[in-house]
């Protein structure tokens, strides 16, 4: 059984790492690059588990479909990742702790963490293999590289 996960970021330098992250045979991933086409994207996927990065073009950030998705029958119960530049929690913060459901990370990200918090929330240790010394020197790369890519947000965010 694939696991089907749905990423919402519109950098397509750190979707790009999260494909190469999260391969593997287990796991469908796909991705939105705005608020209404991630919401459209879920609603036809019906994925396992979302991410979402926050600051979203489109008219719809990724509170709105966090909101959207909580407040819907079909996807109150799955669980999301938030994967946002934001470093600040704010009143959120009661929602994302370290749960089943909700889980709540800042870029830059620990790329091994990323994936085990995706194990857990699916119920599914070893979902992928332990890395061996050089791969967790290349997912040490790509942490790094998910840091240079991470963007200040603007001044009135």
């Amino acid at each position: 059984m694939a696991y089907r996960l749905v990423v919402v970021e519109d950098e397509a330098e750190i979707t790009d790492l999260l494909r190469v992250v999260l391969s593997c045979p287990q796991v469908e991933l796909y991705a939105a690059t705005n608020g209404p086409e991630g919401l459209a994207l879920i609603e036809d996927v019906c994925p396992d588990l979302a991410i979402l990065d926050v600051m979203l073009p489109g008219g719809l950030d990724g509170w709105d479909v966090f909101d959207a998705l909580r407040a819907s029958p079909r996807f109150h119960a799955m669980p999301v990742i938030i994967l946002t530049v934001l470093r600040q929690q704010a009143d959120r913060h009661p929602l994302f702790r370290d749960n089943m459901l909700n889980q709540y990370l800042t870029k830059p990200f620990d790329t091994l963490a990323l994936r085990g918090h995706i194990e857990r929330m699916l119920g599914q240790p070893g979902l992928w293999r332990a890395p061996s010394r050089p791969l967790r020197d290349v997912f040490g790369l790509l942490s790094e590289a998910a840091e240079a890519l991470d963007l200040d947000p603007p001044a009135d965010a």
